[in-house]
C-alpha cells in the first residue's frame, strides 16, 4: 500500500492528521474513510490491516486522527461525539475531493462506528457503512468505569480518567444528547455491522438494536468468542474479511442501496 500524509481542517479550524492509502498497483476504483474508536487513532493496527486489504482490492482509504487524538490539534475537552461528527463530515469532504465521483464507503470502530452512524444519519450520500464494536447507546456505557456515584464524582470533579486519559464531565453530557439508533432508522445506504458476543465495553444488544432499527440493506455478524477489540486473531481475521468483503461487494459490484438486504 502507498500511503501520504495529509492535513485539513474541521469546522473549528482544528488541522487534523490524516493518511490517504492507495493501491501499489492498478487504479483506484473506490474510497473509504476510516474512523477509530475512542481512545484510539489512525494508526490502529486493525485500522491499518483494513486499509491493506481494501488496497489489495483497489480502493483507497483515508484514515485520520480525530480532534485532540495523536497527531491532530486539539484538547481533550473538546473531544466530544458531536465534534466527531463534524471531523468526519470534514474528512468525508477531503475524501470526495481527493477521489471525485468515485463510490465511497464510511467505516467506524466503537465510538466511530456510532460517529459513522450519526454522520450518515444526518442524510450524507455515501455508498456503504461498517462498523466494527459500535456504540448504540452512548450514555448507557459508563457503568465499565463508573457507577451512580461515581458519575456524581465526576460531575462534582470534573474529570474522570479512563485508561488514562482524563475526560471532562461534558464528554458525558454529550453522550446524554446522542441517539444513534434513530439515526440508524435514517440510514438508507448499506450497512453491515461487526460485533463481538463477549464485549464487556459494549453489549452485543447494542449492536442488535441497531441492526433492527436500521432502515436500509443491513447484515450484522456476531462473532462468538470476540470481545471489543478483537483481541483473538480468528476474530480479527474474520472482522477484516467481512468488512473488506463487504465494501468491495457494494462498493465495486454494482451494489447500491437498492440492493437485497441480507440479514445474517
Amino acid at each position: 500500500m502507498l500511503e501520504e500524509p495529509v492535513r485539513f481542517e474541521n469546522p473549528d479550524g482544528r488541522r487534523l492528521a490524516g493518511i490517504v492509502g492507495r493501491p501499489i498497483e492498478g487504479e483506484v476504483r473506490a474510497a473509504v474513510v476510516l474512523s477509530h474508536g475512542m481512545l484510539s487513532g489512525k494508526n490502529s493496527p486493525k485500522h491499518v490491516m483494513l486499509a491493506e486489504r481494501l488496497a489489495a482490492r483497489g480502493v483507497a482509504t483515508l484514515r485520520f486522527d480525530f480532534t485532540s487524538r495523536y497527531e491532530s490539534e486539539g484538547t481533550i475537552e473538546e473531544m466530544t461525539y458531536t465534534r466527531q461528527v463534524a471531523d468526519l463530515a470534514a474528512a468525508e469532504a477531503l475524501a470526495r475531493k481527493l477521489f471525485g465521483a468515485l463510490p465511497l464507503g464510511l467505516y467506524g470502530s466503537s465510538m466511530g462506528g456510532a460517529v459513522v452512524i450519526l454522520h450518515a444519519g444526518s442524510g450524507c450520500d455515501v455508498q456503504a457503512l461498517a462498523t466494527i464494536a459500535a456504540v448504540g447507546r452512548p450514555g448507557n456505557l459508563w457503568s465499565a468505569w463508573a457507577d451512580a456515584e461515581g458519575v456524581a464524582r465526576w460531575r462534582r470533579e470534573g474529570w474522570m480518567t479512563v485508561e488514562g486519559t482524563r475526560l471532562p464531565y461534558g464528554f458525558y453530557e454529550d453522550t446524554l444528547r446522542q441517539d444513534v439508533v434513530a439515526a440508524a432508522s435514517r440510514l438508507r445506504a448499506p450497512l453491515l455491522l461487526v460485533h463481538g458476543a463477549k464485549d464487556a465495553l459494549v453489549p452485543v444488544e447494542q449492536c442488535r438494536e441497531l441492526h433492527a432499527a436500521a432502515a436500509g440493506p443491513k447484515r450484522m455478524v456476531i462473532l462468538p468468542e470476540a470481545d471489543h477489540r478483537f483481541s483473538r486473531q480468528a476474530d480479527l481475521d474474520r472482522m477484516l474479511d467481512e468488512v473488506s468483503g463487504w465494501f468491495t461487494a457494494r462498493l465495486l459490484q454494482g451494489h447500491g442501496a437498492n440492493a437485497p438486504s441480507p440479514s445474517a
